[in-house]
């Protein structure tokens, strides 16, 4: 019971765990998994707070895990440039089948080991902008019922998000995906912003259910984008974004129009649309010839 009522309790959660995981020579995690978490869940209160240079992590951190740390460009190692700060959670973080109550923030946190969150559902809204994943993260069979933020993050490592469900509006815009991405059979009630994000490896956004609009404009898709048995409800956007690889559209549901205005294809690449169903008067593909 972390809730604002039982005040001393949370305060005692948070001093001795954050005492006991930072002062130890040797990365500890957190498994929190099949437990009921009441109040809000703030990581920031159990990691290291810390300025992202050379010299405040080098007596902090071990030589591995500084190296996993200057992988992201918020480090700054040049004199002059305005110097970055945040959390560093140093150890794996498990909430399998956890039930958060309150609302979660881990936002701006660097995490240094493998994330799972596998069927946990976050009943309130959830933050998690501007971290960074330097391992693997699993979010399969995940329900967010509030609004959920991952806008301006890093994912370094495998993303899974295969089943996951998004009651409220869900926001990935300005991240990066460096690994293979998945959300085959998610669900998006409300409104995808995938806005400015770059995938560096195969995407699989198969027999996704999109309820609202799916904005994807100015992406860059540097391997396969697959989209294969998915419906769209609403409109979609692909504008001015780049494709390096076919994009696989074959046997999905069009009720609404999807947009590729302005959008780069590589030599050679293409849209697959064998199956593409067009279920609605208002239902179509609209973009620009011979791009």
């Amino acid at each position: 019971d972390l809730s604002k009522p039982n005040l001393e309790f949370r305060e005692q959660f948070y001093q001795q765990l954050q005492d006991r995981l930072n002062r130890s020579k040797t990365p500890l995690g957190i498994d929190l998994s099949e437990s009921s978490i009441r109040g809000d869940f703030q990581v920031n209160r159990l990691g290291l707070q810390m300025p992202f240079t050379m010299a405040a992590i080098s007596s902090l951190l071990t030589p591995i895990e500084q190296e996993i740390l200057q992988k992201d460009l918020s480090f700054s190692t040049n004199p002059g440039e305005q110097i970055s700060s945040g959390t560093v959670f140093r150890g794996a973080l498990k909430t399998n089948q956890t039930i958060f109550g309150g609302k979660t923030d881990l936002s701006h946190t660097f995490f240094l080991q493998k994330l799972e969150a596998v069927q946990a559902i976050f009943t309130q809204e959830s933050f998690w902008n501007n971290s960074r994943f330097a391992r693997q993260t699993d979010f399969s069979n995940t329900i967010f019922d509030r609004d959920v933020n991952f806008s301006d993050s890093n994912f370094f490592d495998k993303v899974n998000f295969k089943q996951a469900k998004f009651t409220g509006d869900a926001k990935f815009n300005n991240s990066n995906f460096h690994q293979t991405t998945s959300f085959e059979l998610a669900k998006f009630k409300q409104l995808a912003d995938f806005e400015r994000v770059i995938w560096h490896k195969d995407t699989d956004f198969n027999k996704v259910n999109w309820s609202d609009r799916a904005l994807f404009s100015k992406n860059k898709f540097l391997q396969s984008l697959r989209l294969t048995n998915s419906t769209f409800e609403k409109a979609a956007a692909f504008r001015n974004s780049y494709f390096f690889e076919d994009i696989d559209l074959r046997d999905s549901n069009l009720l609404d129009q999807i947009d590729f205005s302005n959008v780069f294809f590589k030599q050679n690449k293409s849209l697959k649309v064998d199956g593409l169903a067009f279920e609605a008067d208002r239902a179509k593909l609209i973009g620009d010839n011979g791009i």
